[in-house]
């Protein structure tokens, strides 16, 4: 390797750790954010303060990572924003709350069990171990939810839990992604293009759906954090204990969110094995790709009826990032546009609520939704690029 590649490189490595700093800056805004609107007075000029430099770091993060891009084989500048950026939010959660935290690396020690059940040679099917890996690693919010109830029914909660609660919340699944992307970087999931049989077709479908599936399956983990932070929010949090029917019903919506997460990843592993077993070339990421376009469609319409301005909000980074995939030039960067997501809703819904046109809870709804609602597109797009 010639000096002027290695310094190249090292210029990238530099860049991206650089946007991933500057992302969970964005990200700790947005939880400064949070506490603004509900351990505090509510400051219109705090939360727009906030809203704002949650807006500048995302699109500074952007721009770190778009301007040096990652073009080398062994994709070094690239596992280094994934890993910086797992350790950057890893460090915000210990310093808020190390029970919250530990228990969010619960997930990723199971994912990576299953990661060496997956090396084994004595592992004739991958399906089972892949399952338990996908599963793992994407279950962070049942943990912390789970963990959230036993700490409400043996010393009760606070509004200071509530919050980091709401912290691990946002940054547990991005940690676990990041540290599973940055593991498994080096794998090219590049297809090209061709004609594709009837049978071809239906097996796609028929994994485009399971992707789909387990999308909603994912997004009910955010639903279900979402209820929990309204229901300590309407319980008294001076550290009274959770009531025991409260408590139970909450244990029952954590092991249904299970339950499909667990069955729906199942479907799609067990309809990729097949796809595979028909066609060798079986192109799974297309079938990533659509499961999350056919997801997005359906999570906007209720969206819109919650609060259109807010939606328009999340989703302009749709037709954007979609143009860009399509100029060769910027197909690299094009999944970066879907980070810009949480901060322009960020940024809205402070705009609209220091106009008193946006509820506190309506706010925080978006804020949850939104900052889960582009991972799987953001996955299918780098898988499909061979980001």
């Amino acid at each position: 390797m010639n000096d002027k590649i290695t310094f190249r490189l090292s210029v990238s490595c530099l860049f991206a750790i650089a946007g991933s700093l500057s992302l969970t800056a964005s990200l700790w805004h947005i939880w400064r954010l949070l506490s603004c609107l509900f351990l505090s007075e509510i400051n219109s000029e705090s939360i727009m303060y906030y809203g704002t430099r949650t807006g500048v770091f995302a699109v500074l993060a952007v721009l770190l990572y778009a301007i040096f891009p990652d073009r080398s084989k062994s994709k070094l500048p690239s596992k280094c924003a994934f890993l910086s950026l797992s350790l950057g939010l890893m460090i915000l959660l210990f310093r808020t709350d190390r029970i919250l935290a530990l228990i969010s690396l619960v997930p990723l020690i199971l994912g990576f069990i299953a990661m060496a059940m997956m090396a084994s040679r004595a592992v004739n099917s991958l399906i089972l171990p892949m399952t338990v890996f996908a599963f793992a690693v994407n279950s962070s919010l049942i943990f912390l939810v789970a963990a959230g109830i036993f700490r409400g029914l043996w010393y009760g909660v606070s509004p200071d839990f509530m919050m980091n609660f709401l912290l691990a919340s946002i940054t547990a699944p991005l940690i676990s992604a990041s540290l599973v992307r940055s593991a498994g970087h080096n794998v090219k999931h590049g297809h090209k293009a061709k004609v594709l049989s009837e049978q071809s077709l239906v097996k796609l479908y028929v994994s485009s759906l399971a992707c789909a599936f387990q999308d909603f399956a994912l997004m009910l983990q955010t639903g279900l954090a979402y209820s929990f932070v309204m229901f300590m929010l309407v319980t008294n949090l001076s550290g009274s204990k959770f009531p025991d029917k409260s408590a139970l019903f909450y244990l029952g919506a954590v092991l249904i969110c299970a339950m499909l997460l667990l069955l729906s990843t199942w479907f799609q592993y067990t309809a990729f094995a097949l796809y595979r077993d028909y066609d060798k070339d079986a192109d799974t990421a297309l079938a990533r790709l659509i499961g999350s376009c056919i997801f997005l469609l359906f999570m906007s319409l209720p969206l819109l009826y919650i609060d259109w301005r807010m939606t328009i909000s999340a989703l302009w980074v749709l037709p954007v990032t979609f143009l860009l995939s399509r100029v060769n030039a910027f197909i690299s960067v094009s999944p970066l546009i879907l980070r810009l997501a949480p901060a322009s809703t960020v940024l809205t819904g402070a705009l609209l609520f220091s106009q008193g046109k946006l509820t506190a809870n309506v706010f925080l709804l978006f804020i949850m939704t939104v900052s889960k609602l582009y991972d799987p597109l953001e996955i299918a797009l780098s898988a499909r690029t061979g980001d």
